[in-house]
């Protein structure tokens, strides 16, 4: 469905001018991307919303958003799989966020995330092959982002908030995306 939409919108602006017909393939693929994320995107908003769990949600995508779309991880081989396994993921994070951990543990999550995150700045989607040549400019910008979690994680818990656990989930998920998409990106 969300294929139709995306090639519905595409062959419309192409009909129009708006786009270069030579590249409408392209076109439909970045419409289908588009669409899909804020669909699923408002499908694991609105979990979150259900579980009373709004704004700790919004936090652990937001930080894996934040990794994945820079990084790369973890790619599923349809949108139905993509987002059971990102339901899967941010329930299980919901889930945790209700067990009481002490802050060590939390710290730990974080300096394992980024230890991972660094180790492993970058999986392409097999799709994104053509940005090979510029792997170097990628994982500097993710290891960037990587950086960020530092200060981020001590001002979270200089504040005190309860927004460092579901930062550290958002991470951690990250860290796991990460180290599966490389580890299967290297088996095949």
């Amino acid at each position: 469905m969300i294929e139709r939409i995306a090639k519905l919108a595409v062959r419309k602006l192409s009909d129009s001018g708006v786009i270069d017909k030579t590249q409408i393939d392209v076109y439909i693929y970045g419409a289908d991307a588009f669409v899909y994320t804020l669909v699923s995107t408002a499908g694991l908003l609105l979990t979150g919303f259900a579980l009373r769990r709004s704004w700790e949600s919004l936090l652990i995508l937001f930080v894996y958003y934040a990794n994945q779309t820079i990084g790369g991880g973890f790619h599923a081989t349809t949108h139905l799989r993509c987002f059971a396994v990102m339901e899967f993921g941010l329930i299980m994070c919901l889930i945790i966020l209700n067990v009481k951990i002490v802050p060590c543990i939390v710290y730990l999550l974080i300096v394992f995330s980024i230890i991972i995150l660094f180790g492993i700045p970058i999986v392409l989607h097999p799709n994104k092959d053509y940005l090979e040549d510029q792997r170097y400019i990628l994982k500097k910008r993710s290891r960037i982002i990587t950086a960020t979690h530092i200060p981020v994680a001590v001002l979270l818990a200089m504040l005190s908030s309860g927004l460092l656990m579901p930062f550290s989930l958002g991470a951690t998920a990250s860290a796991i995306s990460r180290a599966v998409g490389y580890a299967m990106r290297e088996r095949h």
